[in-house]
């Protein structure tokens, strides 16, 4: 096991907080699965899209700062 902050992480997150929905979609497979907290999971670009969307309208805002992120495999846990 590693702490590391890799560049795609930081892009990630840059691109959540920049709040640009079309950017963020750009990271997603046509059939991709996205679960946010304890919401049932949305399922492919449209309702990625209107969840995303959604949820930036409820905000004025964010700002993510990685603390620690450690890597296995494929999987990455970010703190």
């Amino acid at each position: 096991m590693t702490a590391t902050t890799r560049p795609q992480s930081r892009e990630l997150f840059a691109m959540t907080d920049s709040m640009d929905v079309d950017a963020l979609l750009s990271v997603f497979a046509e059939d991709a699965r996205l679960v946010f907290g304890n919401n049932q999971p949305l399922v492919g670009l449209d309702e990625i899209r209107s969840g995303i969307t959604a949820f930036f309208d409820t905000i004025a805002g964010l700002h993510h700062t990685i603390a620690t992120e450690w890597s296995f495999g494929a999987d990455t846990i970010i703190n």
